[in-house]
């Protein structure tokens, strides 16, 4: 979908000078665009935002490093912790060891839904 838009020149409307006051392009690791055809969606949270590999990084980016393209409030595209997709995978997987996730119904799927702000189970004692 967000392919469509941007060769329909949906992205075309001012919203990355919009938000570069947001810091998203700080540091040049992401490329400077609303969308790019070389991010590839992993996950997304229930009000659309998705975790993207980035195989196009900015100049100071690495290939393959982890973004996040936030379209709710009109947030876009920032670089996150996340150095590689396996990065990414494994920190889930320490927070789904640590109990640090829910479950939720979205539409019509049963989905885990990662907390990484959670106090972890391990420690929910003390």
């Amino acid at each position: 979908m967000n392919n469509e838009l941007l060769d329909k020149g949906t992205f075309d409307d001012g919203r990355v000078k919009t938000t570069e006051s947001n810091d998203n392009w700080e540091g040049n690791f992401i490329k400077k665009v609303w969308w790019n055809k070389k991010w590839i969606p992993v996950s997304a949270d229930s009000c659309g935002n998705l975790y993207c590999i980035d195989f196009d990084p900015g100049e100071n980016g690495r290939k393959y490093q982890m973004m996040n393209m936030e379209f709710q409030d009109g947030q876009g595209p920032f670089i996150t912790k996340y150095i590689s997709f396996t990065d990414y995978l494994e920190k889930h997987l320490e927070y789904l060891k640590n109990g640090q996730y829910n479950f939720e119904d979205f539409r019509d799927y049963k989905c885990i839904s990662v907390d990484s702000y959670k106090k972890s189970a391990l420690y929910e004692h003390y």
